[in-house]
């Protein structure tokens, strides 16, 4: 939860869907969650995360993607 709370700050991803992910799992602890947050651009590239969820193993997945921004700035 500490990652994701901090590519909040760290990447400018939007706080809403990642606190809603966190109250997802954390109020359905057995089940499974597969979520793509949105991106953000903080850095001036685009930063996005993939979670996969399995409340009955003990290894969680966050893949994260980097690439160049998709719109122009200016």
């Amino acid at each position: 939860m500490q990652l994701l709370r901090a590519a909040v700050q760290d990447y400018g991803l939007s706080s809403e869907p990642v606190e809603r992910w966190i109250e997802t799992t954390r109020n359905n602890p057995g089940r499974q969650f597969d979520y793509s947050l949105n991106v953000g651009s903080k850095l001036g590239f685009d930063v996005g995360y993939e979670l996969s969820y399995d409340g009955s193993k003990n290894v969680q997945v966050i893949i994260v993607s980097v690439s160049t921004l998709d719109h122009v700035v200016g």
